[in-house]
């Protein structure tokens, strides 16, 4: 999540100013990479080492930033996105294949960087929120959408030629690719007079398939219950998480929710967390990060633990989401400083 300028620069961050990411000490640990108290980071997306991106908006206006290993640049949008817009999510598979989702007055937009700049490759007049992306490559781009007060995006396939809404079955609410025949993503789907129920999908180029799962007592029936993160290093090691209510008299309270697939079956792992998991992702050691919207946990060596954010006194570390170079141990995350009041500072952490 995300207090004045002064007592940062005292933690050493100097809000307002773009801070280069610094090599890794000789113990690791979680550091801002970059503040901004203009810039309201949402997602990142880690290509490799020296592509790691950055989306959000300053004002009322959307941004999107490129750490090339040494500093970061703020790339040039194109023109219907740089008045009144804002970025939703960012994800892609390589340098020169990187997908970014926003908005403005007029739509949705999908936008395209080829390695030099910023191409729109699809519009959408839709009211509904884009919740996610998914990209195996780019000829394999999924795009999913937010499903509230009425209001729905659906979700989008890009075969490199033409966008399209297939009918997949579910509802997706995350997913990840690890190429373009092997992605997975979560969601619900909901049985005529049910309530929806969690399910695993996994894309093997052609088409979704289920994976099933074992009874998640309390991910169903209440709002923002169920899976709603996956991170995948193979067909052979990926972790779903969300959230699950647990009832204590009249009041259901967030818990945690995570479980492993070891390409055979369902292991349930949750983390010791106060809440529900809101993102997890490859720890690059055969390990794996999770974060709730104010803490992270770090799951090695067969249990999770409890890891160090970047404090600043009077502050808390607002956790969006995160994401891994793959392969590397590299781990960045989209966050805030927050406090109760109105401002924010805009923070990229890493690991």
């Amino acid at each position: 999540m995300r207090r004045s300028l002064s007592v940062v620069a005292a933690a050493g961050v100097a809000l307002g100013a773009l801070v280069p990411a610094t090599a890794d000490a000789a113990a690791p640990a979680w550091k801002v990479a970059r503040s901004d108290a203009k810039a309201r980071f949402t997602a990142v997306a880690a290509i490799n080492a020296r592509n790691v991106w950055a989306v959000g908006r300053i004002g009322t206006t959307a941004h999107a930033w490129r750490f090339d290993g040494k500093r970061w640049a703020d790339t040039t949008l194109p023109a219907p996105l740089r008045k009144r817009s804002y970025l939703f999510t960012v994800a892609g598979s390589a340098a020169n294949d990187v997908w970014a989702f926003g908005s403005t007055p007029s739509g949705k937009y999908a936008l395209h960087w080829n390695g030099a700049k910023w191409t729109i490759s699809h519009t959408w007049k839709s009211t509904g929120e884009v919740g996610g992306a998914v990209v195996g490559g780019p000829k394999d781009v999924w795009v999913h959408g937010v499903e509230t007060d009425g209001y729905s995006f659906g979700t989008w396939h890009f075969d490199g030629r033409s966008w399209t809404r297939p009918r997949t079955g579910f509802t997706m609410t995350g997913g990840t690719a690890v190429s373009a025949r092997n992605a997975w993503a979560v969601g619900t789907v909901t049985p005529k007079g049910a309530l929806p129920v969690p399910v695993v999908r996994h894309w093997n180029g052609r088409s979704w398939t289920a994976v099933k799962l074992p009874a998640l007592s309390g991910a169903t029936g209440r709002p923002g219950a169920g899976l709603t993160t996956v991170a995948a290093r193979s067909s052979a090691d990926v972790w779903v998480a969300g959230t699950r209510y647990e009832r204590k008299g009249a009041v259901y309270a967030a818990r945690p929710l995570a479980l492993h697939w070891d390409g055979k079956s369902w292991r349930r792992s949750d983390p010791p967390a106060k809440t529900g998991v809101i993102s997890v992702t490859p720890d690059g050691k055969g390990g794996a990060w999770a974060a709730t919207a104010f803490e992270m946990f770090h799951f090695t060596k067969g249990r999770w633990a409890k890891a160090a954010l970047p404090t600043v006194k009077g502050r808390d570390l607002r956790i969006y989401q995160l994401s891994n170079a793959r392969g590397t141990a590299s781990v960045w995350g989209a966050a805030s400083y927050v406090w109760d009041g109105p401002g924010t500072t805009g923070a990229i952490i890493r690991y």
